[in-house]
């Protein structure tokens, strides 16, 4: 399932603005919807950001993937998880998913996470994007 849509990279702390950029990009309608003091508090946690998104119909595989190709980096000090869903997508799949984000975080780790609805997005399946801060 390795087929992330996007994986971004940075070490050291990057430049806000460009992060935003790349993950709130203008011209998309599904765009992820952060605020800029929200990205800077998850941001100033550490020093090296990941950023990735997949899609499919199976969420708690796609985040197992996510966290097992993030195992050589550390240990997550804060991390910010948002889900493209279509409005009848069962939340509880979301709960789940998020049991799978806890389990793999540090118990101090500061993590936030939204959904963005659309009819665009089928309806068993779910886009999701994270971004990830390391030490």
């Amino acid at each position: 399932m390795k087929n992330f849509i996007e994986k971004l990279q940075f070490r050291n702390t990057p430049d806000i603005d460009a992060l935003l950029g790349l993950i709130q990009p203008a011209d998309n309608a599904d765009s992820i919807n952060m605020e800029l003091k929200d990205l800077e508090a998850i941001v100033s946690n550490g020093k090296e950001v990941v950023f990735l998104q997949n899609s499919g119909s199976n969420a708690e595989a796609m985040m197992k993937e996510f966290f097992k190709s993030f195992e050589k980096e550390g240990e997550i000090k804060a991390c910010a998880i948002w889900f493209g869903i279509n409005p009848e997508f069962p939340f509880e799949d979301i709960a789940d998913v998020m049991d799978i984000v806890f389990e793999n975080v540090s118990e101090e780790a500061d993590v936030m996470f939204g959904t963005k609805t659309s009819d665009k997005f089928p309806l068993q399946n779910v886009k999701i994007s994270i971004l990830a801060v390391f030490e």
